[in-house]
């Protein structure tokens, strides 16, 4: 079995699950989360949605709130929780390498899937099981429970609910020699990946494809797929992606006979897998380095690369991988002239084969495959059926329709008069309302025109007075209080100049914001860099002003203290919606401040955030390490209509 070729569906899950992914950092992953005063439901509901969105490459950060769910008082009553918790863990192991636990964790969530006779959850978890025995060389386990989860999804599911399975599907048959099999399934994968428009998927047939092409000596063909592979995991600054483009790319210069070219190819991909946390995918690597270097003659150096795969044995239980190693070391050994280590190897390499290869697994695998093009069959004729269903409909409506028409023509006469007068009465009607429509606009805009001029002639009296005062603290605070009003002049004009009249475009507002008050408190913009990451979102006016005038706050909080003598710095500030909720995160890498500065009920701006968080119903919360970092979790806000 080559693995290299399943590699790249391990994380391939769209068929189970299609959700937004969210990062946590790993500041932020030992977060506990707030559900005290939740009920039991709540709280595992809520826990369970911030599972279902981490991001598959933090499996740290899954573990760490399944560990949450699995403390919740009464959880082990729920098997629709247990349910969750098992096949979260079984991803979890997977991303860590650790494909024996990942296993036995997928095997316990279809267990219980099957007990309360959940069938959408029971082929997501028989996906999950199939394609990791797949993936460690168990042929008959693995193509039982694809089957399985294919029979599921084509009773029940949509296509996009089978593409994955296409995916798994056709890597399978290439493995068994069944080159035209595989490319239709490829083929059926990609053009459903192409119509949900999910790069990803799409970077992956391409990957699968390229393997096939390169194992059938097509090696142009070979070469386009991957770069397109290439292309999208480089813009979506993948490096488990890329880990695998560099593998593949060293697999195709290796198979040309281009050993220079394949040991750079293989070199990166050792370098890139080694950051990462599946150590299986490293094996991988590892192997391919082995088998180059004992083809160009390097015996010696290729034994450690293949003999690194021994150490997780037990955690991959990979067949596939055992052999490989086993043949490259019984090939060094023999050409060292140490033919007792040489013989040892081959013969283990025998063993795995053969367990790999038996006469009741090619049984087993023959009945799998047996159910699988039954389902297929299945599938077929219920398509079938319904099309001849609806044959059926349109003819009898046809009929009756016939009977009806002759008294509608009848009517039709009457009928289009009455249109008629009454769409032009309709003409007028829509005239007047869309004149009156536009006038609204013009007047509306001419108001927030009008108020952003205000609150600029504000703006300027202000600076006009500061520069009359000597005191260095009034004059410091009739500056602050001109910022302020900075801030929502700057939201009016946001709105008269554009379309949305409702509505601030965060993005835009936050970007002029923070570069003005870089001006006023006279940093270069090579001395402070800005980090913006903020949602595309528009809030409502109402929303919008408090939020402006906290991040305001917090921007000249850190522009006055953070940074020492104009010292350069990072202003990070991110805004994203969350499970109806807003978490903004305003943070700099300064000198950070005292909590009792921060408390101090002296400071008008340290008021003025904690009263607009009130208005926000806002979660504030602040830590200073490496900086200061503050983190407001807004529940009460409104989207621009």
């Amino acid at each position: 079995m080559n693995s290299r070729r399943l590699a790249i569906l391990i994380f391939s899950i769209t068929a189970c699950v299609l959700v937004p992914q969210i990062c946590i950092s790993d500041d932020n992953k030992n977060t506990e989360i707030n559900v005290a005063d939740d009920t039991l439901h709540q709280k595992a509901k809520k826990l369970v949605s911030i599972i279902n969105a981490i991001d598959w490459q933090q499996p740290d950060s899954t573990i760490h709130y399944l560990k949450q769910l699995e403390n919740i008082e009464g959880i082990e009553k729920y098997p629709e929780y247990l349910i969750e918790i098992k096949y979260y863990y079984s991803r979890a192991y997977r991303a860590q390498g650790e494909y024996t636990s990942a296993i036995e964790s997928a095997m316990e969530s279809y267990k219980l899937s099957e007990s309360i006779s959940d069938t959408m959850k029971a082929a997501r978890s028989a996906y999950q099981y199939g394609i990791m025995n797949l993936f460690i060389g168990n042929m008959d386990e693995s193509l039982n429970y694809l089957s399985l989860s294919y029979n599921y999804y084509s009773t029940l599911g949509s296509d996009e609910d089978i593409v994955d399975l296409n995916n798994a599907l056709a890597s399978y048959y290439i493995d068994n020699g069944n080159i035209e099999l595989a490319l239709e399934r490829y083929n059926l994968a990609l053009d459903t990946y192409i119509s949900m428009n999910d790069s990803t998927g799409i970077a992956n047939v391409n990957a699968n494809l390229a393997l096939v092409y390169i194992d059938e000596e097509q090696f142009d063909k070979a070469e386009y797929h991957l770069r397109q592979q290439g292309k999208i995991d480089s813009l979506q600054r993948s490096n488990y992606g890329l880990g695998f483009y560099y593998d593949f790319m060293g697999y195709l210069k290796h198979s040309e006979k281009k050993y220079d070219q394949a040991l750079y190819w293989y070199t990166n991909a050792v370098a890139v897998r080694s950051k990462l946390s599946s150590h299986y995918n490293r094996c991988e690597s590892n192997l391919s380095m082995g088998q180059v270097l004992f083809d160009i003659g390097r015996y010696e150096e290729a034994i450690p690369y293949a003999s690194e795969i021994f150490k997780y044995k037990d955690a991959h239980q990979s067949l596939s991988q055992e052999k490989r190693a086993h043949n490259i070391l019984a090939s060094s050994y023999e050409k060292l002239g140490n033919l007792a280590l040489a013989l040892k190897h081959y013969k283990d390499y025998k063993t795995v084969n053969d367990s790999m290869y038996n006469e009741s697994k090619i049984s087993a695998i023959a009945q799998s495959e047996a159910k699988l093009k039954k389902a297929d069959l299945d599938r077929q004729i219920e398509l079938l059926n319904k099309e001849n269903e609806l044959s059926e409909l349109k003819v009898s409506k046809q009929k009756s329709l016939i009977g009806f028409s002759i008294f509608g023509l009848l009517l039709l006469g009457i009928v289009s008069i009455l249109i008629g007068k009454l769409y032009q009465n309709i003409k007028i009607k829509n005239k007047q309302i869309n004149s009156t429509l536009k006038d609204k606009e013009i007047l509306l805009k001419e108001i927030h025109h009008r108020v952003k001029n205000n609150l600029q002639v504000i703006s300027s009296l202000l600076s006009l007075q500061s520069r009359q005062i000597d005191n260095i603290q009034i004059q410091n605070a009739i500056n602050e209080g001109r910022n302020r009003v900075r801030s929502m002049a700057l939201i009016h004009q946001n709105l008269y100049q554009n379309e949305n009249l409702t509505g601030v475009n965060v993005h835009s507002y936050l970007d002029k914001l923070v570069s003005e008050l870089l001006t006023t408190y006279k940093y270069k913009q090579n001395n402070i860099t800005l980090e913006l990451n903020i949602e595309d979102l528009n809030l409502d006016v109402d929303t919008m002003i408090p939020l402006g005038l906290v991040i305001n706050e917090l921007v000249s909080n850190s522009l006055k203290h953070a940074f020492e003598d104009y010292e350069k710095g990072i202003i990070s500030i991110v805004l994203t919606e969350v499970n109806n909720s807003l978490i903004l995160k305003v943070s700099d890498n300064g000198k950070g401040i005292d909590g009792v500065d921060l408390n101090s009920k002296k400071s008008f701006g340290t008021r003025l955030i904690k009263a607009f968080s009130q208005k926000l119903k806002a979660d504030l919360r602040y830590k200073t390490d490496n900086g200061t970092h503050i983190t407001m979790i807004i529940n009460k806000y409104l989207k621009a209509a």
